[in-house]
């Protein structure tokens, strides 16, 4: 149970962290409205090719208004995981009696929960565009499970950037990742209407099989082989992305890298193996005369009045007669 808690500890502070500011959740409704409303306006008329079988173009294209719903809530995790490691929060993480695969999964189930909530108010904003979804209510659960693993899937690759690099531009070029694998889909044309290299590479598109699951229960209302082919695409996805941010972990060995423990708080007393501290002190025609303090680890509202003025006088630098 104490197991539970700890994610369960880390899936609230990463679920809080990847909402908050709320005003920062602005673009994530904005940017898959404005491609929903943009592109199912501009090719209307494609319903009219020889091969094209749904009645309209809205209704086809709103699956990939949800699909760029969690593009978008989702490629942020790695940018708050730098965050994380260079406030310093990330080595306090790994000296803790946590595991290092409930960082990975607490953030990323954190992100997935997030990306399916979005999804689904996001279904509820298109039925008022005109959208229908055959599937009805029990179309929405394998919807929600596709964006949920397809989320976890999709931030482990920033996750990955952000714990190998630890650099805030190269999470943020991951970026680029969205437009080959959103574009060369069947985003704009069913695969029937495709030909050539382009065919091709959108059947390679592990994200044209999660495309088509959605598809197969919002528009034809269909449960079968399809949803599952997507869901497995899904599963595989995330694996692969996921195995990647556990290995990229710096070790926390204390005294090593990142995560060495602070100093002792008996540095430079009496006893002390470490060497005192050396301060140069600048007197008399600027020569410099050295002169060895230890380092006072307690305050003066702790150690009193009378012992700091004591530490004082006994630590004032002699200064050498010309």
């Amino acid at each position: 149970m104490n197991e539970f808690r700890k994610i369960g500890y880390l899936f609230v502070r990463g679920f809080k962290q990847a909402t908050r500011p709320y005003m920062a959740l602005l673009p994530e409704f904005i940017i898959p409205l404005f491609f929903f409303t943009v592109n199912s306006s501009a090719f209307k008329r494609v319903v009219e090719l020889p091969g094209f079988e749904h009645a309209t173009y809205l209704q086809f294209y709103a699956p990939v208004g949800l699909l760029t719903a969690i593009f978008v809530s989702s490629g942020s995790a790695g940018i708050e995981v730098v965050t994380d490691i260079s406030t310093g929060y990330m080595d306090r993480l790994f000296l803790a009696p946590v595991k290092r695969w409930y960082l990975v999964f607490a953030k990323l189930a954190a992100v997935g929960v997030k990306s399916a909530l979005l999804t689904g108010l996001m279904m509820v904003l298109f039925l008022f565009f005109g959208a229908s979804f055959e599937g009805g209510v029990p179309g929405v659960l394998p919807v929600l499970l596709l964006a949920f693993i397809f989320a976890m899937g999709w931030s482990g690759i920033g996750l990955s950037l952000a714990f190998i690099t630890k650099n805030p531009r190269a999470v943020q070029s991951a970026f680029i990742f969205f437009f080959p694998f959103s574009f060369i889909t069947t985003a704009q044309l069913p695969l029937n209407l495709l030909e050539g290299w382009y065919k091709v590479a959108v059947q390679l598109n592990p994200v044209t099989y999660i495309l088509e699951g959605m598809r197969a229960v919002l528009i034809q209302g269909h449960f079968g082989g399809t949803v599952l082919l997507g869901l497995a695409v899904a599963v595989g996805f995330a694996a692969v992305t996921l195995s990647v941010p556990p290995g990229a972990l710096p070790r926390a060995t204390p005294g090593r890298g990142r995560c060495s423990p602070p100093p002792a708080h008996d540095a430079g007393r009496p006893g002390s193996e470490e060497e005192p501290l050396v301060v140069p002190v600048h007197r008399r025609r600027s020569e410099d005369v050295v002169a060895e303090v230890p380092v006072q680890q307690q305050p003066e509202s702790i150690r009193g009045p009378e012992a700091v003025a004591d530490d004082r006088r006994r630590l004032r630098p002699e200064v050498r007669a010309d």
